[in-house]
């Protein structure tokens, strides 16, 4: 599925379950939200391309081999950020970071 035909499907279906829940939405809320998550997601993948970049040159400018994987902790940290913690790569095993969207890890010479 296409991203376009993925957004008409969406708008589709919310404009269905709002008439079946009984509500009144209008062509111009149902867009309004439609543009809402258009911009999260954006901002999902710009924020992501970002880590992304910063990595890769943290990577190519040091002069190390060795690296860790810094780690938000906090309530938002999921599972795979976890298996990070505490660990050290060589350069050549270094799992790739961001490991997913909205990844917060950012690599650093060990």
């Amino acid at each position: 599925m296409s991203f376009l035909s993925g957004l008409v499907s969406a708008f589709r279906e919310g404009i269905e379950r709002d008439r079946l829940a009984g509500g009144i939405t209008t062509a111009g809320e149902r867009l309004a939200d439609v543009q809402r998550r258009i911009e999260t997601a954006v901002e999902t993948l710009v924020s992501t391309g970002v880590w992304a970049a910063a990595n890769a040159a943290t990577t190519a400018a040091t002069e190390t081999s060795r690296f860790r994987i810094v780690v938000m902790l906090d309530e938002r940290t999921c599972p795979i950020c976890l298996e990070f913690v505490g660990n050290i790569y060589e350069q050549d095993s270094l799992p790739a970071v961001p490991a997913h969207f909205r990844c917060r890890c950012n690599v650093s010479p060990a």
